[in-house]
């Protein structure tokens, strides 16, 4: 088996796995070192902490009314759809309001 040069491997993502081995899919022009799939999973990370205060944040302060949980559900599907939480996630937070 030939090995590639690294000529080549300057295209593939950069993520490791624990065991050693490297991603092989092709790097996300938008980002410098990860696939789409492990750049948008570093996104979402990165903007976990962020949206849980957002969340948090009612209309009166306190999750009393049907007002409150609306309200918190309407930031769960912004932000679904703009791709900054997991569909997992959003399923989860929907079924505990």
């Amino acid at each position: 088996m030939q090995k590639r040069s690294n000529a080549d491997n300057r295209h593939l993502c950069m993520f490791s796995y624990s065991d050693g081995r490297r991603c092989r899919m092709l790097r996300h022009p938008d980002h410098r070192g990860l696939c789409p799939f492990r750049s948008r999973e570093e996104r979402q990370q990165l903007e976990s902490e962020r949206i849980g205060t957002e969340l948090a944040a009612t209309l009166t302060g306190h999750f009393l009314t049907a007002s409150d949980i609306d309200h918190v559900l309407g930031k769960v599907f912004t932000a679904l759809a703009q791709d900054r939480i997991s569909v997992r996630k959003a399923h989860t937070l929907c079924y505990a309001a």
